[in-house]
């Protein structure tokens, strides 16, 4: 077990300096260095006999996990905020799909020679440095002053939600490689498989995991990822101590491995697309490679602590329990945390555009528009910026109704054209004409001077509201805090105006 660890602590730890060399040069250059480099190690590792020389070119062979966040880069390159989640989902699928096939390779394609694979793996790591090489488009290198990596990878951890999503990451992907790692041992022991009898099921937890990886990206851009992880968490935990209880009956047993499988797949899902979606694009490596590496070294501790606690008490009843009960946990924690992944995970010192005027974009929900001196706040952002405001207004959420929020405004800047612009929220199948359009239209509102609220009845302000500020461009967004007068920033510039009285 700790000779499998060795190369994903590797892979971990290299997808901070990664993170930030796709930041400053990107993914098209980046990407094919990775595949190049993890080509070397792999080509040598089927040559080698001695044991020390075959775990150290094991080890750099886990060059290749360094990449996630230079696919996070291009997801985040490639499509707008509220669509990343089922191509993040995607992403995360070749993590876990690398697993299944070397399993299926070696299973049923016969390449029994180490030599042959290793050469064969090499191969494909060349060939797909030079795809991505021709088919990346070509990134402008940054030239902005920034401040120091050490300092932007800080701030990562320094931000709530940075904290929070590297623990719901070393969670997710620990229980993964968990069950994942000793499963062949669990059927072995518990259940009396051959080791060859072993393969199949293990192929088949790790495939509905990855099924569950695009599940899980798939539903972040359609449900609230807070709720989802919820869910998941407390019937993961349920599964997990059915398994613990050792079921005598092998279907009982089966549904609880793969529903496992699937559930854990989902919040690994689920955390690898809030990474591509709350990071900007030009900070995304840095803080996928953070967020990845920490809390990949954190989710090594599950497999460990299932191997050791095996080793002392023979059974893998403990180590299952404890799993479940940090599902539980988490799930309980999530639960009294529901708008944390709003937060802002922008690293601080990022500069802001050199122009005159300074655009803002501000989200809020309107049970939120009650808080006091809220409209205060955002009418004295309209004074000094140009202002879009995002108002959700979903039928029974309750709060201040969007004509009487357009009124408010309305009184507190009478010098000011306040438009009301009515949006239904993301349309499955003319999302992209339908947004684009939606996003002109407010482009040109703002450029006739205008303050444009758009109304609407997605359950993600704070995602639509990065969309169109992608697409002014805008150089800050920033969000309301619940029952506080506090706007929390986004994308940092100005400092904000301070309340009357507050």
């Amino acid at each position: 077990m700790l000779i499998t660890a060795l190369p994903i602590a590797v892979g971990a730890l290299g997808r901070v300096p990664v993170g930030l060399l796709t930041d400053r040069y990107g993914p098209r250059l980046v990407f094919p260095a990775v595949s190049l480099l993890t080509a070397v190690p792999v080509l040598t590792f089927g040559r080698l006999d001695p044991l020390p020389a075959v775990v150290a070119a094991g080890c750099l062979a886990g060059l290749g996990g360094t990449a996630f966040p230079v696919g996070a880069a291009v997801v985040a390159a490639s499509y707008p905020s509220r669509r990343r989640g089922l191509a993040a989902g995607v992403l995360g699928l070749g993590t876990i799909g690398g697993a299944l096939a070397s399993t299926a390779t070696r299973r049923w394609f016969g390449i029994d020679s180490h030599r042959t694979a290793a050469l064969v793996l090499a191969t494909l790591l060349v060939a797909y440095a030079v795809v991505a090489a021709l088919a990346l488009a070509a990134g402008t290198r940054s030239r902005s002053r920034r401040p120091p990596a050490w300092r932007r990878c800080a701030d990562v951890l320094r931000l709530p939600a940075g904290r929070r999503l590297t623990a719901l990451h070393a969670l997710s992907a620990g229980a993964l490689a968990a069950l994942a790692l000793s499963l062949p041992a669990f059927l072995y022991t518990a259940y009396g498989l051959s080791w060859p009898q072993t393969v199949a099921p293990t192929m088949g937890f790790i495939a509905v995991a990855a099924a569950g990886q695009v599940a899980g990206g798939w539903l972040t851009d359609r449900e609230d990822p807070v709720r989802v992880l919820t869910i998941c968490g407390v019937l993961g935990a349920a599964l997990a101590l059915l398994l613990a209880l050792h079921p005598t009956a092998a279907d009982v047993a089966a549904g609880a491995m793969f529903g496992l499988a699937m559930l854990t797949g989902i919040a690994a899902g689920v955390t690898y697309a809030l990474v591509c979606k709350l990071a900007p694009r030009s900070q995304v490596g840095t803080v996928s490679g953070v967020v990845g590496a920490v809390g990949g070294l954190g989710g090594l501790l599950l497999p460990l602590a299932l191997s050791g606690l095996y080793e002392v008490d023979g059974s893998y009843a403990v180590g299952l329990t404890a799993l479940a009960a940090l599902l539980l946990g988490s799930a309980l924690y999530l639960r009294t945390r529901p708008g944390w992944h709003g937060a802002t995970l922008d690293l601080l010192g990022e500069p802001a555009r050199s122009r005159d005027t300074t655009t803002t974009l501000v989200a809020l929900r309107a049970r939120d528009a009650a808080a006091p001196d809220l409209v205060g706040r955002v009418a004295e952002l309209a004074v000094s910026d140009e202002l879009v405001v995002v108002y959700d207004a979903r039928p029974g959420a309750g709060g201040v109704p969007p004509h009487q929020f357009v009124a408010a405004l309305r009184h507190r800047l009478p010098r000011h054209r306040i438009v009301a612009l009515l949006v239904d929220g993301p349309r499955n199948d003319t999302a992209g004409r339908g947004s684009s359009a939606e996003n002109d239209l407010v482009r040109a509102m703002v450029d006739e001077g205008a303050v444009p609220v758009v109304v609407t009845t997605t359950r993600n302000p704070l995602a639509l509201a990065t969309e169109i500020a992608e697409s002014l461009p805008a150089d800050r967004v920033l969000h309301a805090v619940a029952d506080t007068p506090v706007l929390r920033p986004r994308w940092p510039a100005a400092p904000l105006p301070t309340a009357s009285g507050g």
